[in-house]
């Protein structure tokens, strides 16, 4: 998803990938985890089994948080305030 809002692209990817053996599936969508996206608000969420595009998503999930993410090592391990 692209977005040329002020000349900058952006991702704002909210999805979850469920490995459940014959019948993978993502569950992906605009809205938020909330309660009120699924209650209130109108929002669009859709539940994709077409085995490429949950390869897609799968191999996009190990690119941002096996590739990309900070090595746990890294990770602070104490809250420190700014």
């Amino acid at each position: 998803m692209e977005t040329n809002q002020n000349n900058v692209i952006l991702q704002h990817n909210k999805y979850m990938i469920f490995e459940l053996g014959a019948r993978d599936a993502v569950f992906a969508g605009a809205g938020n985890f909330t309660s009120s996206a699924f209650e209130s608000n109108l929002e669009n969420f859709y539940v994709v089994t077409v085995p490429e595009v949950v390869r897609a998503y799968q191999a996009q999930y190990e690119k941002f948080f096996g590739e990309m993410a900070t090595p746990e090592a890294r990770m602070p391990r104490d809250y420190v305030m700014p």
